[in-house]
């Protein structure tokens, strides 16, 4: 079902949305439940979205200005994200054990008019998968940041089945900055039966890496050797 109203007056226009929906085919997504509500009114937009996909909630609402710079804020919040179902709605060759769970918070706000202006964050508090004996996954919330122009990931660690790999990183989007990476650590050749279920290896990856120079240009150096593996 849908709704519309609207009021006020041409330099000063009021209009209210609500839109909802038991379910809605996206591609080959489906929304599970849509509720949304928008309006517009004293030169500000505004947006609540509630819905459900794969299992997951998921939670959206902003604000913006109509004017100016466009100021605006947004957020989202999304729980319960189970990864078996969503990998496998995206890559159907993953095994159908395959299990796991993650959850995501995001915001942004800034002038949409001035990009470089904009700043935003991501937080995944958890993230883990498993499949069969082997399990992975977060050791600490991941958190990545957008602010001027570049996007950081903090150093985070993934841990699990014979794996401890610490990352981190920055990324420029907005100009010609430098990349700073590193992975550093170890991860079980197991793991590759997470996506490819035919996969039997023993071993591990050990990696020392690290990354500058340009996106356009990186600089890769560092080690990366195969132990205890059978090719």
């Amino acid at each position: 079902t849908a709704s519309l109203q609207g009021q006020g007056t041409l330099k000063d226009p009021g209009l209210t949305v609500t839109l909802q929906a038991q379910k809605l085919v996206i591609g080959r997504q489906t929304l599970d439940g849509l509720t949304l509500h928008a309006g517009v009114a004293h030169q500000r937009a505004n947006f609540d979205l509630e819905s459900a996909a794969v299992g997951a909630s998921i939670q959206a609402r902003g604000t913006a200005t109509l004017d100016g710079n466009y100021a605006s804020e947004a957020s989202v919040d999304v729980r319960n994200i189970q990864l078996g179902a969503l990998l496998a709605a995206i890559m159907p060759q993953v095994p159908s054990e395959l299990g796991g769970q993650a959850e995501l918070h995001g915001s942004l706000h800034g002038p949409l008019k001035q990009r470089d202006q904009l700043e935003g964050e991501v937080t995944i508090p958890t993230l883990n998968l498993n499949y069969r004996t082997l399990q992975i996954g977060n050791a600490s919330p991941i958190h990545a940041v957008y602010r001027g122009g570049v996007i950081s990931l903090e150093r985070c660690e993934l841990k699990g089945t014979g794996t401890d790999l610490q990352i981190q990183g920055a990324l420029p989007l907005a100009h010609a900055g430098n990349l700073q990476a590193t992975a550093t650590g170890s991860v079980d050749l197991h793991l590759m039966q997470v996506l490819y279920p035919r996969w039997d290896s023993s071993g591990q990856i050990r990696l020392d890496m690290t990354a500058a120079g340009t996106a356009a240009h990186p600089d890769v150096s560092g080690t990366v050797r195969l132990v205890n593996a059978p090719f």
